[in-house]
């Protein structure tokens, strides 16, 4: 089977809805509600309306969906899903969504993971909405760093910006490449300079938390989502032995081309498996027509735990 067909087959096992939507929200194709507030530009309706939904479009979403359902489909018992960087904890949600529509019966772990205290706290609220009881699971509010401490982190202008990082004059940013460092803390930068009051961008100190331990507490993790603006090489350096022996599917957001090699380099010397690999800041020919990605993604499967499902 084909990387197309089989991506083909897994979308077709997920019926998408047909919903009202209430004004001040958006509504997927699983039917997770999201509150306007949380996004800036979220489209919301200003008044009722009702949706027959289609599966996701080619975009750079697409592939992030690819992962969650094909985690879905191959895992049992438990559904673990990690997200690192989750902001208000929108894959977390999309895969709990995925697991009640696939196996009703089947229960969840989600473990976010979230530095910024306006996105921690969408986070908690983002769960509850969709009838998640934030108390059930786990939910870190912390940077995630190469090692656990204190760091200083970026705050502020939350609906607007998703882009929140270790800056680069904080020893725990140098782990993560010069290349990195640079595109991390320039992202947004024009944006955020025009921001003034008390959504201004602001540098505190915050507790930083290790990927090892994140994963002490946890089992099996069927899908790791890892979004935490280029310094995901330098996590997943230093736990490259619980990567192993715990996760079982990764999907990466790279954040540039020195951050995507060392990750690249990092995951094929630990044996695992490419599900794709695609670069950021570019027109990228993939099996279902061109996209283009923005953050860039990698895949990739851990052979000894999806053969042991």
């Amino acid at each position: 089977m084909t990387v197309a067909a089989s991506a083909a087959e897994v979308f077709e096992r997920f019926e998408p809805v047909v919903v009202d939507v209430p004004p001040g929200w958006t509504m997927n194709w699983l039917g997770v509600k999201t509150r306007a507030e949380i996004q800036s530009n979220s489209g919301a309706a200003s008044g009722p309306i009702r949706i027959a939904f289609d599966r996701p479009s080619l975009s750079e979403d697409f592939f992030e969906w690819l992962d969650v359902l094909e985690s879905v489909v191959e895992s049992s018992g438990t559904y673990t899903i990690v997200e690192l960087g989750a902001g208000w904890g929108r894959w977390l949600v999309n895969a709990a969504a995925a697991v009640r529509r696939y196996d009703p019966q089947r229960r969840f772990l989600l473990v976010g993971v979230e530095g910024e205290p306006t996105h921690f706290e969408w986070l908690r609220r983002h769960l509850a909405d969709n009838g998640i009881d934030p108390g059930e699971h786990v939910l870190v509010r912390a940077a995630v760093a190469a090692r656990d401490g204190r760091v200083r982190f970026e705050q502020g202008d939350a609906a607007a910006w998703y882009g929140q990082a270790i800056p680069p004059d904080d020893p725990q940013a140098k782990l993560a490449g010069p290349v990195s460092r640079l595109l991390r803390w320039g992202r947004n930068t024009a944006a955020n300079r025009a921001v003034r009051g008390p959504a201004a961008r602001k540098v505190r100190r915050v507790r930083a938390v290790s990927l090892a331990t994140v994963l002490r507490t946890l089992d099996r993790v069927d899908l790791m989502d890892v979004d935490i603006q280029g310094a995901e090489a330098a996590v997943f350096a230093t736990a490259a032995e619980e990567l192993t022996a715990k996760v079982a599917r990764v999907h990466v957001g790279t954040h540039g081309a020195e951050n995507e090699a060392r990750v690249r380099s990092l995951f094929g010397a630990l044996g695992w498996e490419c599900r794709f690999d695609y670069p950021g800041g570019r027109e990228v020919e993939t099996p279902w027509g061109p996209v283009t990605f923005e953050d860039g993604a990698q895949s990739w499967l851990n052979p000894a735990l999806r053969a042991s499902a």
